[in-house]
């Protein structure tokens, strides 16, 4: 049994052959290079974000940090919150969220 799997594997390997796995698209393109999609990451960021949407996530940013320093106090008042890892993973995500807020801030004044 052992010989007829391997005879049969060896002769399907030997009458393979090379093969090519992709034929060359039409245009003449060759396999494995990127196409320049034109896409600029800075460009991206300085058109994403005007002066009105910057004074809105002002006031939002504002109220972000009350709500973390709210959180952040009911995790030291009450050490054992039965919702702890929710409160945990909240400020995980206002902390990320706010980071990002900061991020634009200073790419403005960088940018300025």
């Amino acid at each position: 049994m052992r010989r007829q799997l391997l005879l049969i594997s060896s002769a399907f390997l030997l009458f393979a052959g090379p093969a090519s796995a992709q034929e060359t698209p039409p245009g003449g393109e060759q396999a494995g290079t990127l196409k320049k999609s034109g896409f600029n990451l800075s460009d991206f960021e300085n058109q994403a974000v005007s002066k009105d949407q910057m004074a809105k996530m002002k006031t939002i940013a504002d109220k972000r940090l009350g709500i973390i320093s709210k959180l952040e106090k009911l995790l030291r008042d009450r050490p054992l919150y039965p919702r702890k890892a929710e409160v945990y993973f909240r400020l995980g995500e206002l902390f990320w969220q706010q980071a990002k807020y900061e991020y634009l801030q200073a790419r403005q004044k960088y940018d300025a």
